[in-house]
C-alpha cells in the first residue's frame, strides 16, 4: 500500500516498504524518485532535461515511459503520472518533510514548549541530505538549508541545557554543530563561557585552541572575547 511506502534521504537513501526495503536501482531510477521527494513535482520534459539532457524529445519520453515500469516493478506504486506531471504517489511519506514538519512545530511553538519540540526534531535528522549525492548540484541548495536547520535545532536545545545546569549535555550539542560547521565562531564562544561559568578551565583552554585552529584556515583572529580567554587561559596564539 502507498501509505506503507517511505522515501529515506537523510544520512543515506533508500524507499521502504513498511520495514522492507523497496529503493530502485542506483543511477536514474533512483535519480528521479530523489527528485520528486526534493521537489514534489516534474513536468515529463523536466524529468528528461534532468536525466538525459541531451536526448532528444521522442527518445527522452521512450526512456521515461522504460523508466517508470521498471521502477514500478522495483517500488510499487511509488511515482504516479498525472499528465504531463510525475509527483509521489499518495501517502509515499519522506523523512525530509518529517523532519521540516517537526522544525515548523518547534519554532512555531511558545518559549515553555520549544526546547522539547526541538529536540524531537532532532532525532528526525539522520545526517546530511544523500551523502551519497555529494556533487549533485540539484542537492546542494536542499542539503545547505537543511543543515542550517538542523543546526538551528541544536542551538536551542544547547540553550536550554545549560540553563538547567546541564553542561555535559549541552556541550555534547554543541560539538555536534562545530562537527558540521567548523568555522563558525559563535559555538566555540557559546561553550567556552559555558565551561569557564562552570570551573572547566581546561576543556575551556582546548575550545579556545580548537577555535583558534579551526579559524587559521581563513587566515582570521579570534574574537574580541574568545582572544581574551584564551590569553587569560595562556593559550598560544589567542589574538
Amino acid at each position: 500500500a502507498n501509505a506503507q511506502l517511505r522515501v529515506v534521504l537523510l544520512g543515506s537513501f533508500a524507499v521502504l516498504r513498511g520495514v522492507e526495503l523497496a529503493t530502485p536501482s542506483p543511477g536514474n531510477p533512483a535519480t528521479l524518485v530523489k527528485l520528486l521527494a526534493l521537489r514534489g513535482v516534474l513536468t515529463s520534459e523536466q524529468a528528461i532535461d534532468a536525466l538525459w539532457p541531451d536526448a532528444d524529445l521522442a527518445t527522452g519520453r521512450s526512456r521515461l515511459r522504460n523508466l517508470l515500469n521498471r521502477l514500478r516493478g522495483q517500488s510499487g506504486e511509488l511515482i504516479v503520472r498525472n499528465g504531463e506531471a510525475l509527483e509521489l504517489a499518495r501517502g509515499v511519506t519522506t523523512d525530509v518533510a518529517q523532519f521540516e514538519s517537526r522544525v515548523s512545530a518547534a519554532f512555531d511553538a511558545g518559549a515553555a514548549e520549544r526546547a522539547g519540540l526541538a529536540r524531537l526534531a532532532l532525532g528526525a535528522y539522520a545526517g546530511d541530505l544523500l551523502p551519497g549525492d555529494a556533487y549533485e548540484d540539484w542537492a546542494a541548495g536542499p542539503r545547505e538549508r537543511l543543515r542550517r536547520r538542523y543546526l538551528s535545532l541544536v542551538d536551542v536545545v544547547a540553550e536550554d541545557s545549560f540553563s538547567r545546569g546541564d553542561v555535559d549535555e549541552g556541550m555534547r550539542l554543541l560539538d555536534l554543530g562545530i562537527e558540521r560547521e567548523p568555522l563558525e565562531e559563535r559555538r566555540y564562544l557559546v561553550a567556552t563561557r559555558a565551561l569557564m561559568a562552570d570551573g572547566r578551565r581546561t576543556a575551556a583552554r582546548e575550545m579556545v585552541q580548537r577555535a583558534a585552529h579551526a579559524l587559521q584556515e581563513l587566515g582570521i583572529g579570534l574574537c574580541d572575547e574568545l582572544a581574551e580567554i584564551g590569553r587569560s587561559l595562556d593559550v598560544g596564539g589567542a589574538q
